[in-house]
């Protein structure tokens, strides 16, 4: 292993950053020299670098999923969330591809990568993130936030937002992050974001998606795909033109920069993309890449006898790391070079140097059997490694490898804490537990109760929908609470003149404070869409524990209305 191969590859972390394919083409699987094939009959990575700007719920995991079932797990990068910076700093040395909801600070698009982003109508975007968040999730899961957005649902959009970023002209305030040009007032903001959109390689809308998947597969040398598949699917949510007129008022209202800014994109998106338009792709210049597993190789005249710890396998961080290897040689070499690597359990290369680098020659090697130490400090983090070991013969023509081996020695490093914990971070922490109930929760078994609409309309429209105030009571010997894995809704059916069921599966509205004790009873607002038909049925409403029963199956009285559904206007 020479000192350039180990400098290179000690570096993947650095400014020149190395896909995992060259990675692995550095060290995995090498024959000796005279067996080694042609490097243009190899399959090649990638050679780009792009990124993949996109905001929530604008098909942006859908286009991940695509990207890394073609590119492969060890090029592109699974979409994540965090700052600009930090996913280059973190990634950029991995992936040929970052693909992330990331923010910006004003530090403008690196120079080395190529940029693409995606975007939807923002009504429809700002509708499909609430129920999202409503339906998709749980108050356990994004506690305050989750509160905030059901509250807005049922408001109608008329309380506070203010953390909901996400349906507040985002794309002003995405754009306008990426470059720290102060602006002041709409028409500034409009502009600052336009001018940033122009300095992306594609973007695309979702109305033309076929348009921009084969932009992007024309960028990144790849078959544009026929269609992808819907990733994080929002359970329940009315379409943009079915939302309620005062959600619609208030949401226009909050994104009057941004429907500005996509009308604009929109109109000027076939021109626009005239500019990055390529050639389509038959067949991929390169093949799909995987993270690489361990392996070894060795030349016949070099035999490993044995590879160990000295030290504790289990050692605190800052103390010495004592490595011995016990090797064979059965040929002459004139001058040995021997290397360490270290990996940690993300299969990164943490450290690394051999006799070269540290400017000790090991020469006139004649064969036998012989040993060497590698002792240095655990300056590393928390967590599991693995050491291995490469030797060279160094020639006057460049080395000749006689064997690698990735991991024969694991270790733990343990970094002294004020506060027992795990992980990179040491944080100052607090905890308590307390019983809330002497009452266990689990599914319901006992679902005695009632479902009542005070004040029960009788007058629908067809393929409306409503939220309906109803009064729900447990009459059982059980409290009723929602478990993450089967949570407690309300929902109902429609049944038709005859009895038959119309709907069977409504939408869901999750059971308020995701609990009603045996004996009590909760006001709340459920919705509920109408028939696409209109007639004469009846409302069969009533909570559902999902993934076990409808609570009727178990002593539930359910809410049966008789209600009008007429014709939506317009329709016949």
């Amino acid at each position: 292993m020479c000192a350039d191969f180990q400098r290179r590859a000690a570096s993947r972390h650095l400014d020149e950053g190395i896909t995992w394919y060259r990675y692995q083409e550095m060290h995995r699987n090498i024959p000796s020299m005279q067996e080694r094939p042609i490097t243009m009959n190899r399959p090649r990575g990638f050679p780009g670098r792009v990124i993949f700007d996109h905001l929530p719920k604008t098909a942006g995991q859908a286009i991940n999923a695509w990207l890394v079932s073609t590119l492969g797990p060890g090029c592109a990068a699974t979409s994540l969330n965090a700052g600009h910076r930090e996913l280059i700093s973190r990634l950029g040395g991995e992936y040929s591809l970052i693909s992330a909801h990331m923010t910006f600070q004003g530090e403008g698009l690196d120079p080395r990568y190529q940029y693409a982003t995606f975007m939807r109508e923002p009504i429809d975007r700002a509708i499909s993130w609430l129920f999202f968040v409503q339906q998709n999730h749980s108050a356990d899961d994004l506690a305050e936030l989750w509160h905030d957005v059901v509250e807005f649902i049922e408001s109608d959009g008329q309380s506070s937002v203010e953390r909901l970023g996400q349906i507040v002209n985002p794309y002003m305030v995405h754009f306008g992050s990426i470059y720290p040009t102060p602006a002041s007032g709409g028409a500034e903001e409009l502009s600052k974001a336009l001018a940033a959109l122009e300095n992306f390689d594609v973007w695309g809308i979702y109305e033309a998606m076929p348009d921009f998947l084969g932009d992007f597969a024309g960028l990144l040398g790849v078959p544009a795909p026929e269609k992808i598949a819907k990733v994080n699917v929002t359970r329940e949510r009315p379409s943009a033109g079915r939302a309620s007129t005062r959600l619609r008022q208030r949401l226009e209202e909050l994104n009057s920069l941004d429907l500005e800014f996509y009308e604009i994109v929109r109109s000027r998106y076939a021109q626009d993309r005239k500019r990055w338009q390529r050639p389509a792709v038959q067949a991929p210049g390169w093949t799909p890449i995987d993270r690489p597993v361990a392996q070894s190789f060795n030349e016949p005249a070099f035999a490993l006898i044995s590879a160990t710890l000295e030290s504790e396998r289990n050692c605190k961080s800052g103390s010495t790391l004592s490595f011995l290897v016990e090797f064979a040689l059965s040929v002459d070499v004139p001058e040995l070079e021997i290397g360490i690597h270290i990996f940690d359990s993300a299969r990164r290369w943490a450290f690394g140097t051999n006799t070269t680098m540290l400017e000790r020659k090991v020469i006139s090697v004649t064969p036998g059997t012989y040993q060497v130490r590698y002792a240095c400090v655990a300056d590393l983090p928390d967590g599991e490694y693995t050491a291995g070991f490469a030797f060279a013969e160094k020639l006057a023509a460049g080395v000749r490898e006689l064997a690698w081996y990735d991991e024969l020695v694991h270790f733990h490093v343990n970094r002294e804490r004020v506060v027992p914990s795990i992980g990179y971070a040491e944080l100052s922490t607090a905890m308590d537990c307390y019983r809330i109930s002497d009452r266990p929760a689990g599914p319901v078994t006992d679902a005695k109760g009632t479902l009542q609409a005070p004040a029960a309309p009788h007058d629908l429209t067809a393929g409306a929908t409503y939220q309906l105030v109803v009064v729900l009571s447990n009459k059982s010997r059980q409290d009723w609470v929602s478990l993450r894995a089967n949570p407690i809704n309300l929902s109902y059916r429609w049944l038709d003149q005859e009895g038959k069921i119309a709907v069977g599966d409504g939408l869901r509205t999750a059971l308020p404070n995701g609990r009603l004790p045996y004996d009590q009873s909760v006001a709340t607002s459920m919705a509920i869409q109408t028939p696409e038909q209109p007639g004469r049925y009846e409302l069969y409403a009533l909570p559902v524990q999902e993934m076990v029963y409808w609570f009727d199956n178990c002593g539930f009285a359910p809410l049966r209305l008789s209600i009008n559904v007429q014709p939506a206007t317009g329709q016949p």
